[in-house]
């Protein structure tokens, strides 16, 4: 619906060693659907185990260009971490610098795997906010609370971090 409404998409196909294989027919797909860009990108920071809902590990994210094999993983600890995060200090006064938006200033917008619209791809990693609303505009107009909080003490974090300049 996107490309087909005149939008420009950009395909990012995350290479492992499981999809390495899958390249050409990736690329070849996006074409074929209208994607203006094709991009590679690099999986050496996505290591780890896949698990099923019951937390066995059932394979496991590889990069393609790295030596890594499958190895000890504590299952306990890290399924701890993700459902019971350490308490945070208190968030630091984050109108210090102002937010100069990345995807505000090139007019983008970030669809995830699940066709999700949000913000950012910083905002689809960290997945801590979801669009309200049915049509398109209404989902971005759902986004207005982050710009309205760049310059205060009210700035989400995420935006912060990934777009603050100093």
């Amino acid at each position: 619906m996107f490309i087909g409404s005149g939008g420009h998409a950009t395909w990012k196909f995350i290479i492992f060693r499981h999809n390495v294989n899958q390249l050409l027919e990736v690329r070849k797909l996006a074409n074929e659907m209208g994607f203006r860009k094709f991009e590679l990108v690099s999986a050496g920071r996505d290591y780890g185990p896949i698990m099923n809902d019951k937390g066995e590990i059932i394979n496991w994210l590889l990069s393609a260009d790295d030596e890594r094999e499958a190895g000890e993983y504590d299952i306990d600890f890290n399924l701890k971490i993700q459902t019971h995060p350490v308490e945070r200090k208190p968030k630091p006064d984050f109108s210090d610098r102002p937010v100069t938006c990345e995807t505000l200033k090139n007019k983008s917008i970030y669809f995830n795997v699940d066709g999700e619209v949000l913000p950012c791809c910083y905002h689809g990693v960290h997945q801590h906010i979801h669009p309200i609303g049915t049509t398109l505009q209404e989902q971005l107009d759902s986004f207005k609370f982050l710009e309205n909080g760049w310059e205060t003490p009210k700035c989400d974090e995420t935006c912060y971090e990934s777009c603050g300049r100093k």
